[in-house]
């Protein structure tokens, strides 16, 4: 079963899924440590240094600002210039908090998982600036006002808006140069029984595929999300549609500067939910 990176910590907690036993599956060494890391969750579902393993990340992508080439006359690059007055109502975002509260943190130079908010005290104001910039809130159509030219720039998920560019050539992307989040697709075992706990032979290896570089060369080619083996496999042997693709094979600069949407504590959690509810009723 596959899982957003965001509903794993949910999972745990919820006991909805068991960790995986992974000293079988070989190619586990060759995932990057950021990505390990990730599913490493004591049982209430946080980050763990030495805790179980609970998924297989496969593949992931990020958040991108998306924008009609046509309609401007220059080329955003990182998440400050949403607050440029020449797209006053003319911007459409996911409608998620943890995602614009974030880019918003970003944009002060701090990171998506900032714990305690009070301490960023411009941080209030800034939002303010950037909704009455935002026309449109929208997990489903945020794309869709992009389209049709009522707003030129939009803030969403690669794995949405990068087969749109295919469609629409006058709409462009970029990853924000002082970083982004980032979010991955997990395979994860269901609860079973206790007789049942072991994978089988057959989940073994198609983790170990997920992570072969022949997988992970056609799921960046074809998947419009990345593998997260990738940056492991030597560029020459990496075909130039993935090299040559900015928006999935990401500058390493820009990506270590780039964060998953961590768990947050309850009190952070209520921080976040509060200031969203004061933003949108403003």
């Amino acid at each position: 079963m596959t899982l957003g990176d965001v509903w794993l910590g949910e999972a745990i907690e919820k006991e909805l899924i068991d960790p995986l036993d992974i000293a079988e599956i070989e190619n586990w060494q060759t995932l990057p440590s950021r990505w390990k890391n990730l599913v490493k969750r004591d049982r209430q579902g946080n980050l763990q240094e030495n805790g179980l393993i609970w998924g297989a990340p496969y593949r992931w992508g990020t958040t991108l600002i998306a924008y009609r080439s046509d309609k401007l006359d220059w080329q955003p690059q990182d998440w400050s210039d949403l607050w440029d007055e020449r797209l006053s109502d003319r911007i459409s975002m996911v409608n998620q908090p943890r995602e614009i509260i974030g880019l918003t943190l970003k944009q002060l130079g701090k990171s998506y998982n900032t714990e305690n908010l009070e301490e960023v005290p411009e941080l209030k104001s800034e939002l303010l600036n950037l909704n009455k910039r935002v026309k449109y809130y929208s997990d489903q159509h945020y794309l869709q006002p992009l389209v049709v030219g009522d707003v030129w720039v939009s803030v969403g998920w690669s794995n949405e808006i990068i087969p749109l560019m295919a469609k629409s050539p006058n709409i462009k992307a970029v990853v924000p140069t002082s970083g982004t989040a980032i979010w991955s697709d997990i395979w994860v075992k269901p609860k079973a029984k206790e007789t049942e706990t072991e994978l089988s032979e057959i989940a073994k290896q198609w983790l170990n595929f997920c992570w072969q570089p022949q997988a992970a060369r056609l799921m960046s080619l074809f998947a419009d999300a990345a593998s997260p083996v990738i940056n492991t496999i030597d560029k020459d042997e990496l075909e130039p549609d993935i090299t040559n693709n900015p928006l999935l094979f990401i500058d390493s600069a820009i990506f270590d500067k780039c964060d998953f949407l961590e768990p947050l504590s309850k009190q952070s959690k209520e921080q976040y939910i509060n200031l969203w509810k004061e933003v949108r009723n403003s």
